[in-house]
């Protein structure tokens, strides 16, 4: 006996099937959502035309599918299957459901109550790599909290106003940028090195601003030596060669503080200092001996904080 489709008012008494689900009713057969790996979201497998949800074979499907296998205006069996009321089947962008239930592709989770599969966990600062997972810095890279980092593009006297004016410039710089966030100078004061006075900071890794990591961790900040040289400034140039490429850090080589910062950051009388050579990985933090005389200008090494 050929199966024939039910009307439209006897459509709509038909109950709420679950994932898989087949019965035989007034004659004609239906066909519930998400039977497939792919969700039968698609001519490409699930249920499809060739699984009879054709004009021609009398077939009809729940939960708003249509004829090519996808889903339209969700109805029946929305809530219990998860999608939404846009019959996307509770998927956002790759987020999709399977048999025999629905859930969540790699990189998507539902993160709020109700929600189906609503988050990118690859790339939401609000749900980084897991559910409720916070980015301090606000970027999150392929499921990691990534902070980043530039080398100012201006160059400063030793006398930058203490290390509030010498944050102060990272800041301006970035905002004039258009980069959210909040940039601190790499800069020792006193005894206190460059990484002890950025208190609140991601894990990392660090990034230039055209993406390349410099540094995988903050532990690594007290290394030499970085992954790639830190010589992309705040709007995203490469600095050249033929462009002058020290830093003031009044850091040693072994990565320590020694009081050598030109009176706190605010002096540009004779005296001694240290400073990084930006375009050498190897001697980014403390390359040369530098004069904190008048006359004496070099760049900043600005990274992205959580304080």
């Amino acid at each position: 006996m050929t199966p024939r489709r039910p009307d439209a008012s006897s459509a709509s008494r038909v109950p709420a099937l679950g994932p898989g689900a087949a019965v035989a009713a007034s004659g004609a057969l239906l066909v519930a959502f998400g039977t497939s790996a792919d969700c039968g979201m698609s001519n490409t497998g699930g249920e499809s035309a060739a699984a009879g949800m054709t004009e021609d074979g009398g077939e009809v499907a729940l939960a708003g599918s249509n004829a090519d296998g996808g889903t339209s205006g969700g109805s029946a069996g929305d809530a219990a299957g998860g999608w939404d009321a846009a019959g996307s089947g509770g998927c956002s962008g790759d987020a999709c459901c399977s048999s025999p239930t629905c859930g969540c592709v790699a990189s998507f989770a539902s993160c709020a109550p109700g929600a189906a599969c609503e988050t990118n966990l690859h790339n939401d600062p609000k749900h980084c790599g897991a559910c409720g997972h916070v980015c301090g810095t606000g970027e999150c890279i392929n499921g990691t909290c990534s902070s980043r980092v530039f080398v100012t593009s201006e160059s400063y006297s030793a006398d930058l106003g203490g290390v509030t004016g010498a944050d102060g410039n990272c800041q301006r710089l970035a905002d004039a940028a258009g980069l959210k966030g909040k940039f601190k100078a790499w800069l020792a004061l006193g005894k206190t090195t460059a990484k002890d006075r950025i208190l609140k900071h991601d894990a990392g890794p660090y990034r230039r601003l055209d993406g390349v990591i410099v540094a995988q961790t903050w532990t690594d900040l007290d290394k030499q030596e970085l992954v790639q040289p830190l010589a992309v400034d705040e709007s995203g140039h490469a600095l050249t060669v033929a462009e002058d490429s020290f830093a003031w850090t009044g850091m040693t080589r072994e990565s320590a503080a020694v009081g050598l910062d030109c009176k706190g950051w605010t002096s540009t009388a004779f005296a001694d200092t240290f400073a990084g050579i930006v375009l050498e990985p190897t001697k980014w933090l403390s390359g040369a001996s530098a004069s904190c005389n008048t006359g004496t200008l070099m760049r900043l090494y600005c990274f992205e904080v959580d304080d």
